[in-house]
């Protein structure tokens, strides 16, 4: 979509004198819709806010499904503002576990989960390191937008000769959870984990 109209100066190709220009810069509102919930997830940036989504989704509603009225509702979102940060502190993992490190990071663009950037570590390292390897800085990464955030949980070996058993849990933009090499069990301890430990620790209210 474009915003209204804006001037500006540029030099003409032509002349190469200083001239002054009308534009219109376009703005990019990705929409989401979900027919079985009859639920629209709206996102941009710099787009004008709240105000100007929700005017996109009365429109959408209105021509689209014939719907006039649209509520707006809460909705939970991970907070992967805390994981932008190299030195973050997770909380302690739950038993049977010893460690939890942050093992993949992916960055997303503002108006859907697509990938922008994936950074995952080899066994023994963080994705922290995996992106100091490609020279990147914390500083550098202001103002990008994590989509995807996967913890590693390890245990202590069952015997000396053993290798450790090793279960993922990966935390999906805006609030989605699935787990890798989990048994059962796992999975039960881990969601306890998630709603003792880590949910008020990242979860922030958005709108929906």
């Amino acid at each position: 979509m474009e915003s209204g109209t804006k001037s500006g100066t540029e030099f003409d190709n032509k002349t190469n004198d200083l001239v002054q220009s009308l534009y219109r810069p376009a703005l990019e509102i990705g929409l989401t819709f979900d027919p079985r919930q009859s639920r629209l997830d709206i996102a941009g940036k710099g787009a004008g806010g709240s105000r100007v989504f929700e005017a996109v989704a009365k429109a959408f509603s209105l021509q689209a499904l014939g719907i006039v009225d649209v509520e707006q509702v809460d909705r939970e979102e991970w907070r992967f503002e805390r994981f932008m940060s190299f030195t973050v502190k997770l909380p302690r993992p739950p038993k049977p576990f010893a460690t939890v490190a942050v093992r993949e990071i992916a960055f997303r663009r503002a108006s859907d989960t697509a990938g922008k950037a994936r950074f995952r570590a080899e066994a023994g390292r963080t994705a922290y390191d995996r992106i100091r390897d490609f020279g990147i800085k914390e500083a550098n990464l202001f103002g990008e937008l994590i989509g995807q955030v996967e913890l590693e949980f390890k245990e202590l070996p069952s015997a000396p000769d053993t290798e450790a058993e090793r279960v993922g849990l990966t935390l999906s933009w805006p609030n989605r959870r699935s787990f890798k090499n989990a048994l059962p069990e796992h999975m039960s301890v881990l969601d306890a984990w998630l709603r003792v430990e880590l949910v008020p620790w990242s979860i922030q209210h958005g709108r929906s």
